[in-house]
């Protein structure tokens, strides 16, 4: 059980993070159940889901690890939309107004912890009612597997997780005054991402090898880099964002060379 949990765990943070365009997560967001975005969306964890767990029993697991994730999607954004409108009518303002406003923080988290509640379950009753382990398990360790998972786990989805976070604290991102871009073309929000992507990965390989003093020098490094540039405002938000950043990959790497990760695995899968 523990090798088919850690891979529908992967599959959920490649379809629910990486394989979720900003069109169709918007879509999904703002028409719920009456836009196909969401549809579509439950199509590709299904795939997901069956493509890192190929095993015909599984099919039916992996529908229903789609459809839960579809209900709670649905269920969540909904709520999302309920308390949207009475904030709307408690201060007399503009829809528009009251999406950029209200940020529900919590709305994300909670999706994002029934999403694996709904994985272990399902798992758990494929391996209780005798399903089969691909083949493809055996020849990958427990270890190796929790490693992928921590390494994308640490980008785009850590990303997006402290981004929510500082709305929690309401803490806005600092806006450049112009609308410079690279010459790459690439927008400075964006490199800053793949900034944060960079740094995560680094620093979790770093904890792995031991190499503490190398992640103090990356972390004073870029703190040096960028408070030095006069041009970024509201500094707490980079602030934290770092730590956090740090922090997470950091925390992370510990307690994956510590095995503790395995031993929380095992003890649930028992």
């Amino acid at each position: 059980m523990e090798k088919i949990l850690v891979a529908q765990i992967i599959a959920h943070y490649i379809a629910d993070f990486y394989l979720l365009p900003k069109s169709i997560w918007k879509g999904k967001r703002n028409n719920i159940i009456r836009s196909w975005h969401i549809y579509v969306h439950t199509l590709i964890v299904f795939f997901t889901s069956a493509v890192l767990t190929p095993a015909y029993d599984f099919i039916l697991y992996a529908a229903l690890i789609a459809t839960s994730h579809y209900v709670i999607d649905s269920l969540l954004e909904y709520s999302e939309h309920l308390l949207l409108a009475y904030r709307m009518k408690q201060n007399n303002s503009t829809e528009n107004e009251n999406k950029e406003r209200c940020k529900f923080s919590e709305f994300f988290f909670s999706d994002q912890l029934l999403h694996m509640l709904s994985i272990y379950i399902f798992v758990r009753l494929y391996c209780a009612n005798g399903g089969s382990t691909p083949v493809y398990f055996n020849t990958l360790s427990l270890r190796i597997m929790l490693i992928v998972c921590c390494i994308i786990f640490c980008l785009k989805p850590t990303s997006i997780y402290i981004k929510n976070y500082l709305r929690g604290l309401r803490l806005t991102s600092p806006k450049e005054e112009s609308s410079i871009t690279m010459e790459s073309g690439v927008g400075l929000d964006r490199a800053g991402r793949e900034i944060g992507y960079i740094e995560r990965t680094v620093t979790l390989l770093l904890v792995l090898l031991g190499q503490y003093t190398a992640i103090g020098f990356i972390l004073t490094a870029k703190s040096v880099l960028r408070y030095a540039n006069i041009q970024f405002k509201k500094t707490e938000y980079v602030l934290t964002g770092t730590l956090f950043s740090f922090g997470i990959a950091i925390i992370v790497g510990i307690l994956l060379e510590e095995g503790v990760w395995e031993y929380i695995i095992h003890y649930i899968s028992i």
